[in-house]
């Protein structure tokens, strides 16, 4: 074998050597970021305790995936991520919070980072609230004091 020099389909396309139309997605995604820095007060919050992490913006766009980076919050703790309630661009339907819309169970009992790929159509009039739900029952679940969520949304 030697060594092969290669072009992407889209590559291709882009340098006239082929000639297929790029839909608009491969053409150009205008990929926006919203960054969030979350840290626990000074007391710990029971299960069900909620982290308000950021808002995002109003109008119609995709969630394509996040990346929350956490310190440790202790055996078997897991983070539910979502949003809060809001309103469709429409101004008369009213969406309900959904606590587990991007990501169910989220292991956070050890400092990590993950990436939570996506693909949310989401659709506000003044923007929503995307925040994190401490899961499990009380006692069996919770936030320690100072505890951090950081990292950010990626949406188009």
């Amino acid at each position: 074998m030697g060594v092969t020099t290669e072009r992407s389909t889209i590559l291709k396309t882009q340098e006239g050597t082929l000639t297929t139309a790029l839909t608009r997605t491969q053409a150009s995604m205008d990929l926006k970021v919203q960054p969030f820095d979350f840290t626990q007060g000074a007391a710990a919050g029971d299960a069900t305790s909620t982290q308000g992490l950021v808002k995002m913006p109003a109008g119609k766009h995709t969630v394509i995936g996040m990346v929350v980076a956490c310190s440790a919050f202790g055996s078997s703790r897991v983070l539910d991520i979502g949003y809060e309630a809001h309103t469709k661009s429409d101004n008369a339907t009213a969406v309900n919070a959904l606590a587990t819309a991007f990501k169910e169970d989220l292991d956070v009992s050890a400092a990590a980072t993950v990436f939570i790929p996506l693909n949310v159509a989401m659709d506000s009039v003044g923007g929503y609230v995307v925040n994190a739900t401490v899961a499990g029952a009380p006692g069996n679940g919770y936030i320690p004091a100072a505890a951090t969520l950081k990292g950010h949304v990626i949406f188009a």
